[in-house]
């Protein structure tokens, strides 16, 4: 089916991920007018350019014709495709066609002449019944039309030296036997050429594929357009993988609340609406293969790398050669909910995430430490047209859960609550949801070859993801390189906001139809479609060279790529307590003091922010109520914070933001009398608690080294 853009392809990536039973979630596409001018331009390229007629032999008068070496070339001019009623289409054809080959004439006049007929502006009226069988539309001829004059034919006759009534008879023997091959090859097109390739077109989210089980259940023809629903499902049972399959409580069920958007109102091409439910289903069947379950050199595949000598300072009285390893697994897949309210914007749900940390002393002892965490983030729902999936990109993350050790014990061994904290969201969440929420979610439109599509826009309901996309066919003979244009931060930025901006100019296509090849010192990524991407990493400040030449539909790559140099500061400035970390504050109030680094940032220059938390379960690091906040000069190294009289126990966070937009935190405790809890004579084992702050050390950091030597 070369260049064809089928229905199909809508749900082809999705059946890559496979699922252990029958799940049918709900599909609707609807292909409106301009869409189905797309189609008409891709009907005549189904259409056989050349047919070799058979011998043909006829008696006129006293002569015998036969007509041989026939060459039958065909140029279609257009189609229209247009509703005959319900459950009829019809599609009118105008055409041209040349004839070639031999004439032999005997009989009371003999001869061997070379012909030409032409028939110019033919026209073919082609009607379709449409009928859904078993989930599959079923496309079947029933009637074809010819429509071709005496005016438009000529025929030509060269080297047989035929005259008079020979002549005319050779004339009325061509045009004949043309009329009777073109009516029955018209004939043989129409069901062997251009109905399979509507059954095709129409079919193929009823296709049959070893990935995926889909049935139309509705096909109609509404004023405008094409509408199709079907139900689409994944049959294939893939065993379950050992790490999940305690957890597995089959594949999620359609999502409810919502009908699907209306997409006849589109004014794209395609408009299309996928019931989350099936999104989710992508989510389970690559969670319960057991891809979601890390180990130490699959974080290290993910491009999290490992180094315990930059966290060392995290793990007072850890002896010298202790080797430490994680293994991590969701006891639930990543569930999508919409927030139809901010648009294309869904939350990804990541509950149970069970870390166990692994410490092996070189005196042969080991020590675990189970940890649970929970997450939920926001995504923007986007089209990678590099590889024509769907995929989700976070934008924000919350954590709902972080059980760890009473936090009186863990600042007792030296441990910053604050500053875990601010790992977890900035150092664990980043690379984790990251490379989690960047798993397809479901096949998108693509383009097959010369054709490209498009993403017009993208919303959510309730219970559905809608897409508007627009479908576009590369020029022919495109030998002109596009021109490339960039926007990048020429000022000190993180690796958060170090984002090169692509665009670019083209003679053939539009902008949005360009790739963009990148290359970041030295180093060339993949060719896409998107235009943007992020400098930088945590844990390194340095300057880049980015290069980034556009890339048109047909290959052609701009010769004189545009060169930025972007300084990207990766280190997260500094701000030290000074003084004991637990204090008590019931003698009035209390100075905290604390000096600040950073490696290019001036101490006098960097903002500071004080936070005061009230904090609920000594054993959640999240349980904690922010009850004030103080904004302070830059380069302030000290404030007075008076708690007397509260009761309780409070963290106080010292917050510090050097000129890149990266933040350091650190904090320490004040407790009262009324706490009632602040004895550290707790019998738990602070090794555990160390190695949960070390995995989330191991996560915000970017080298990897699996020992640390103190």
């Amino acid at each position: 089916m070369n260049n064809l853009i089928t229905l199909s392809t809508l749900v082809t990536c999705l059946g890559v991920l496979g699922s252990p039973a029958q799940a049918q979630h709900n599909v609707k596409v609807f292909l409106s007018d301009s869409g189905v001018k797309v189609v008409e331009e891709q009907a005549p390229s189904y259409i056989p350019k050349v047919l070799f007629p058979p011998t043909i032999e006829r008696s006129i008068s006293c002569m015998n014709f036969a007509q041989t070496d026939t060459v039958m070339n065909i140029d279609v001019a257009s189609m229209d495709i247009s509703l005959v009623n319900e459950t009829r289409i019809r599609v009118e054809m105008i055409f041209s066609v040349v004839y070639s080959g031999q004439l032999s004439v005997d009989g009371c006049a003999t001869g061997s002449c070379q012909d030409t007929l032409t028939v110019d502006n033919g026209h073919a009226l082609l009607d379709y019944d449409l009928t859904v069988v078993g989930g599959k539309p079923q496309v079947v001829t029933r009637n074809v039309e010819l429509d071709v004059r005496p005016e438009e034919f000529n025929f030509q006759l060269a080297g047989c030296g035929l005259t008079g009534d020979a002549i005319n008879n050779a004339i009325e023997f061509g045009e004949t036997w043309v009329i009777d091959f073109l009516a029955a090859s018209i004939s043989d097109i129409a069901s062997e050429s251009l109905g399979p390739f509507l059954q095709r077109f129409l079919g193929g989210l009823g296709m049959e594929s070893p990935f995926v089980s889909a049935s139309i259940s509705d096909l109609f023809f509404p004023n405008g357009g094409i509408s199709v629903t079907a139900n689409v499902g994944f049959p294939v049972p893939f065993e379950v993988n050992r790490c999940t399959a305690e957890y597995d409580m089959g594949p999620p069920a359609t999502e409810q609340g919502a009908s699907a958007p209306d997409m006849q109102g589109t004014n794209s091409h395609l408009g299309l609406a996928v019931n989350l439910g099936l999104v989710n289903n992508g989510f389970y069947s690559f969670w319960r293969t057991g891809l979601m379950c890390l180990d130490e050199q699959r974080i290290a595949a993910l491009g999290v790398d490992l180094d315990l000598g930059m966290v060392g300072a995290l793990l007072p009285g850890f002896p010298a050669g202790t080797t430490f390893t994680m293994e991590t697994k969701l006891t639930d897949y990543p569930r999508l909910t919409s927030k139809p309210a901010d648009g294309a914007r869904l939350a990804i749900n990541l509950s149970g995430i069970l870390l166990d940390i692994h410490g092996d002393r070189p005196d042969g002892t080991r020590n675990t430490l189970h940890v649970e965490v929970g997450i939920e983030a926001t995504a923007l729902i986007i089209v990678n047209p590099k590889d024509n999936t769907i995929y989700a990109q976070l934008e924000d993350a919350e954590i709902l859960q972080l059980v760890i050790e009473d936090e009186r014990t863990a600042v007792d061994e030296g441990f910053d609550i604050a500053g875990i904290r601010h790992l977890v969201k900035n150092g664990l969440l980043p690379p984790i949801i990251e490379e989690i929420g960047a798993i397809p979610l479901t096949g998108a439109v693509f383009a097959a070859l010369d054709y490209a599509v498009v993403l017009r826009t993208l919303n959510t309901n309730k219970a559905y993801l809608s897409a508007e996309l627009d479908v576009f066919r590369a020029p022919k003979n495109d030998e002109t390189s596009p021109d490339t244009q960039i926007a990048y931060p020429d000022f000190l930025v993180n690796p958060h906001t170090a984002i090169v901006a692509m665009t670019g100019l083209d003679a053939e296509v539009a902008t949005e139809l360009l790739q963009y090849e990148v290359t970041v010192d030295g180093e060339t990524h993949p060719v896409s479609f998107t235009g943007e991407v992020k400098i930088g990493q945590f844990g390194v400040s340095k300057a880049y060279e980015v290069k980034v030449a556009a890339v048109d539909l047909a290959g052609n790559i701009d010769p004189s790529p545009s060169i930025a140099t972007i300084l990207v500061d990766g280190i997260l400035p500094t701000a030290l307590l000074s003084g004991p970390r637990k204090v008590d504050a019931d003698e009035g109030p209390v100075t905290l003091k604390w000096t600040m680094n950073d490696d290019l940032s001036m101490p006098a220059e960097m903002p500071t922010r004080l936070e005061v938390y009230k904090i609920l379960d000594s054993s959640d690091a999240l349980s904690a109520k922010l009850i004030d906040t103080y904004e302070l000069p830059p380069g302030t190294t000290s404030y007075e914070v008076d708690l007397s009289g509260r009761g309780g126990l409070y963290r106080v966070e010292v917050h510090v933001t050097d000129s890149a937009g990266n933040e350091g935190v650190s904090s320490m405790l004040l407790t009262s009398a009324e706490s009632g809890g602040c004895s550290v004579g707790n019998s738990r084992s602070g090794l555990g608690t160390a190695f949960f702050f070390l995995l989330l050390g191991f996560l915000a950091l970017g080298r990897r080294n699996t020992r640390y030597e103190s």
